[in-house]
């Protein structure tokens, strides 16, 4: 049983393991080595970003250890190694930052691969590489002495840590909400939600739905070059204003403005995705060249975004503190499915075959 003190301790820190999860996420946006523990302890490096000299420090820190390259099964299957899992690749002495750079996300690789299972630590650290909307791709190798002790130490998390991590991510807490009129008078009410890393996703509450009864709910990837600059590379900014018309002809309902650039991959590697539509492969194919490298976690907080503001409806007249509880008091149940319109010729979903089935290719992030 704990104490108060370590009650108190637990509320303000949290649990140990999602602190050093959270922490280690941190330095793996910062492009900095990590240590995953487990059953042997591994050091990891992006190779998203890094340059010659941080490889050559990363060397310098791994002595005797060399480094391998670690990347997920559809990279590998996309250099046509047959994989069912992560896999490591050699890593020549004389490759430089650009050349690693290249065996984890050209379109083509000529040189020799000798493909070797990944252990359980490189899977969570590409895992965690997804979550920073990094490139899966990572140089692992067995922590060495001067990784143990090395000043600043470097962040150690459980490889273990990383699952739970990741599901923790979906819960949500209202960070705060306003009426937010819209240009043709059309009234909306944006709710901003916050989940454990300071990730924000936005419910857009159209017109006035009642919550007793079913309520049409866009789930929405935030496209930058589609929603704000109208690029034609896709029609997301006009599915965008045409879910909002078609909600407020229903008389409400709520749009999930989800924050997953290219479903989940990064404005970056979503631009590296279009470079690769640019020499000529399909939406799948140039996700597939980078690894897959999508998270997949928003799905889960959007169902938790509906369950809140449903909730919320029929507590109405209870006090904000309460409302700010991440309550899952209303269960998320598809109903039916309506498909918008879409451009002809929209490079993004003719190339993606969509399927009612929500098979891999449909689901592929096109944006």
């Amino acid at each position: 049983m704990l104490t108060s003190q370590a009650s108190a301790r637990l509320a303000l820190m949290g649990l140990p393991d999602q602190v050093a999860a959270e922490r280690a996420l941190s330095e793996f946006r910062c492009g900095r080595p990590v240590l995953m523990t487990g059953e042997e302890d591994s050091v990891v490096l992006p190779v998203d970003g890094m340059s010659d000299e941080r490889l050559a420090a990363f060397r310098r820190l791994c002595a005797p250890q060399l480094p391998r390259l670690v990347v997920t099964a559809r990279r590998a299957r996309a250099l046509g190694i047959p994989a069912a899992g992560t896999i490591s690749l050699p890593v020549k002495d004389s490759d430089t930052a650009a050349d690693i750079l290249s065996l984890a996300a050209d379109p083509q690789v000529r040189r020799n691969l000798e493909a070797t299972p990944a252990s359980a630590a490189a899977g969570a650290a590409i895992e965690l590489a997804k979550l920073a909307q990094r490139l899966p791709a990572l140089l692992i190798a067995q922590a060495s002495a001067a990784a143990a002790s090395c000043d600043p130490p470097l962040v150690s998390v459980a490889a273990g840590a990383v699952a739970p991590f990741r599901e923790a991510l979906a819960a949500l807490t209202v960070a705060s909400e306003a009426h937010v009129p819209l240009q043709g008078g059309l009234a909306t009410r944006f709710v901003v939600f916050r989940d454990g890393v300071g990730g924000t996703a936005t419910a857009v509450i159209v017109g006035t739905p009642d919550f007793s009864r079913p309520v049409p709910v866009r789930m929405h990837s935030a496209c930058l070059t589609g929603d704000v600059f109208g690029s034609r590379r896709c029609d997301c900014g006009d599915q965008l204003r045409l879910a909002l018309a078609r909600l407020d002809e229903a008389g409400g309902g709520i749009i999930l403005y989800l924050r997953q650039e290219g479903r989940g991959l990064g404005l970056a590697n979503k631009m590296r995705a279009y470079r690769l539509q640019d020499q000529g492969l399909d939406t799948l194919d140039a996700n597939a060249a980078l690894g897959g490298a999508h998270a997949g976690a928003h799905r889960l907080q959007a169902g938790d975004a509906v369950d809140q503001q449903s909730g919320q409806a029929r507590r109405a007249g209870a006090g904000r503190d309460q409302r700010l509880r991440p309550h899952r008091v209303a269960r998320t149940d598809q109903c039916r499915q309506s498909p918008l319109p879409h451009r002809q010729g929209d490079p993004c979903r003719a190339q993606a075959r969509s399927s009612a089935d929500g098979s891999e290719r449909g689901r592929a992030g096109g944006r």
